[in-house]
């Protein structure tokens, strides 16, 4: 038998889990309770608890959660092998790693994760993202050309040669405070103060197929130092969204283009247009995949060489088992209700092209 206490601390995580897992499957047949009640307002005290607590730590704080996990482990490891042989049994290790499990479910869920269950953005500012025809994204695909052909004119540096201190010495305060208006302009609230945060060493996400993550625990919208400085407006103002409470990943792709495509700066500006354009050109590649190549070699040599010099910097930094990373991420977005798993991504173009058509008939 276990000591009383030790079954009363393992029983109450188990239980917390399990009464979160529920609430979380009640809570998605109630979405506009969910946005009144949590994502307008109890994330809101969350997001400014963190932000003016763990943000004023002056180094990404996931660096102390990891620290403070190792310590957790090796403190359980050796309290394991104390144990009698009764508490080794199978039974108890399971009920350990059970109540582990339900109280991280508990903290991510209350912390950031029940905003899977809030109205979906397509919704909030009226576009639908059904899906669009082959016609219709070729001419999706030729205005985003155009556009970032534009943006690129605006730049003074030679293709291929963009550097991280090309951007600007704030960028994490530009990017946020663009993400932050164009949230507020669709009606959405910005509470609170998001941190950006830079890991390192270089690669740390980018070897698990991730160029940036938000940390529900630590409130931060992290990103890869190794990054190539011409994806790391786009990646940085999708995780702010992120920050802001908003879990699609189609979404936070199309926050993340409107907001730095109307950056002043020009280097943000195209590199925004750089990253829809890459989500729109991928599409339009797997269904005319030779009328594709064919498009592609007619764009500016300016752009073919920042391209290029995407996929060398990414090449440096081989995936570690990309196929169980997706599996696994995969089917954590279809069990909180985004059933196109990691295609989600690319639904930026359904939206992007159903608010470019409601732009166009305001007109």
């Amino acid at each position: 038998m276990l000591p009383k206490v030790k079954r009363k601390s393992i029983y109450v995580g188990i239980f917390l889990g399990i009464t979160t897992l529920l609430l979380r499957f009640l809570l998605s047949f109630f979405p506009y309770l969910t946005e009144v009640v949590y994502s307008r307002f109890l994330f809101s005290v969350i997001r400014y608890g963190m932000d003016y607590t763990i943000g004023w730590c002056p180094w990404p704080f996931s660096y102390v959660l990891i620290l403070v996990l190792l310590i957790y482990l090796i403190y359980r490891i050796i309290g394991f092998f104390k144990l009698n042989a009764e508490e080794r049994s199978v039974i108890h290790v399971l009920l350990s790693l059970l109540s582990g499990f339900g109280f991280v479910v508990f903290l991510f869920m209350f912390l950031w994760g029940f905003n899977y269950a809030r109205v979906s953005m397509e919704k909030q500012i009226g576009i639908s993202s059904s899906k669009i025809d082959i016609h219709t994204l070729k001419r999706e695909l030729e205005i985003s050309t155009l556009e970032l052909i534009a943006a690129r004119q605006q730049v003074e540096i030679e293709g291929g040669n963009v550097q991280w201190q090309d951007h600007p010495e704030d960028l994490e305060s530009v990017l946020r405070d663009l993400v932050a208006n164009k949230m507020s302009e669709l009606g959405y609230p910005v509470p609170g103060k998001v941190r950006g945060r830079i890991l390192r060493p270089k690669g740390i996400l980018l070897v698990l197929s991730t160029a940036g993550v938000y940390n529900p625990f630590s409130g931060e919208c992290n990103i890869d130092k190794g990054l190539h400085p011409l994806q790391v407006p786009f990646t940085w103002a999708h995780e702010f969204t992120h920050g802001y409470g908003i879990t699609s990943e189609a979404s936070c792709n199309f926050i993340a283009y409107l907001a730095c495509k109307e950056s002043n700066n020009s280097l943000i500006k195209y590199a925004g247009h750089l990253g829809y354009w890459r989500y729109v050109a991928s599409n339009y590649k797997s269904i005319e995949r030779e009328k594709y190549v064919t498009f592609r070699k007619d764009l500016p040599s300016e752009i073919t060489l920042d391209l290029q010099s995407i996929y060398d910097n990414g090449d440096l930094y081989v995936d570690i088992l990309p196929e169980l990373r997706d599996l696994i991420y995969g089917s954590f977005l279809k069990s909180q209700g985004i059933s196109d798993g990691l295609q989600n991504y690319s639904k930026v173009v359904r939206m992007a092209t159903a608010w470019r058509k409601k732009m166009e008939g305001k007109k």
